[in-house]
């Protein structure tokens, strides 16, 4: 405690404030006391004192006594607090250290510091708005991959029905697991990127209908099997539809979050039956990711965004209003 008052620049000079004025003291009271008894003493040579010599000499002891002793107040308080600084205690260091030398050392030192403090200040600052410039080159770079992969034209206009989105993860049980691959391979049963495709759709519809208030079924599993939108069939519950690629797809997409369309694809249909249109609807090569708009025969209406291509039937995926909604709340 007390080292860190005896390095203090301003500290020590209140404390040199008062040795000052004890200096000044020590000369200006003896001077007054030696006036006095310059003048006690004119009135004895003079005679002009009564008949009490003694008593005038006694007042004139005293006040020589006393200018003496404040003449050599500091010096004895220096000498003391010498004495003091050859043994362990530290509290006379404020004394000594309050010297115009070791003020202005000790000022230097500290100014040192605070400039190296607001130098690392500056550069933590620094770091931090270059860890935010970072990220948001990183978010803006993730938007425009978004935004180039949904309006890319892809080959012949399919689109990307396989990228690589990162979802929210859901835990299944090994039977949710089996009864949504079903499902998917109702929905999708060609190949792997078809049913992944599907999947991703399931916990797409999911987010998107909670996002905007729809509260039908208390988890993703409730909810696809109860909403209504995916096929349900009796047959479709039976074992003939376990398939191990199915269940994989369920697995990387909904379990690990791992989905191969973005997160606001909330629609997709048979292609080419279930799509209506003007021109060629069934000519998918001239279809643009991000622009062509689709309309299906259940009336609803959304964006296109791509085509699962197979040699058989494929499905059509797009993004309605109601997504277009939820992309722009998550900023993709």
């Amino acid at each position: 405690m007390f080292l860190s008052i005896c390095e203090n620049s301003n500290a020590l000079s209140a404390i040199l404030f008062i040795k000052e004025i004890i200096n000044v003291i020590s000369i200006i009271v003896p001077i007054i006391l030696i006036i006095m008894l310059s003048v006690e003493l004119m009135k004895i040579v003079m005679g002009n004192v009564d008949k009490n010599v003694g008593k005038v000499v006694k007042s004139i002891t005293m006040k020589a006594i006393a200018a003496v002793c404040v003449f050599f107040v500091p010096t004895l308080i220096n000498l003391l607090l010498s004495l003091l600084n050859n043994t362990s205690l530290s509290e006379n260091l404020c004394w000594i250290n309050a010297d115009e030398s070791i003020i202005e050392n000790y000022r230097l030192i500290e100014d040192a510091e605070r400039k190296t403090e607001e130098t690392k200040n500056k550069q933590e600052k620094a770091k931090a708005e270059e860890e935010r410039k970072r990220i948001a080159a990183m978010r803006e770079q993730l938007r425009k991959e978004n935004e180039e992969t949904a309006t890319s034209k892809g080959k012949g206009g399919w689109g990307d029905c396989k990228g690589s989105y990162k979802g929210t993860k859901y835990n299944l049980s090994d039977t949710e697991i089996t009864q949504l691959a079903r499902m998917v391979k109702g929905e999708y049963g060609a190949d792997i990127d078809g049913m992944k495709a599907v999947a991703s759709h399931m916990a797409n519809l999911y987010e998107i209908r909670k996002h905007n208030g729809y509260t039908h079924g208390q988890s993703l599993y409730s909810y696809i099997t109860t909403c209504g939108w995916y096929a349900t069939q009796r047959i479709i519950y039976n074992s003939r539809y376990d398939d191990a690629k199915a269940q994989q797809a369920v697995r990387d997409v909904i379990v690990n979050g791992n989905r191969t369309l973005p997160l606001y694809i909330d629609e997709f249909d048979m292609f080419p039956g279930d799509i209506r249109g003007a021109g060629s609807v069934s000519d998918a090569d001239s279809y643009k990711p991000g622009v062509t708009k689709l309309y299906n025969v259940y009336g609803a209406s959304g964006t296109y965004f791509c085509i699962t291509k197979t040699s058989g039937d494929a499905n059509i995926f797009f993004y309605t209003s109601t997504a277009e909604k939820y992309k722009s709340a998550m900023g993709l």
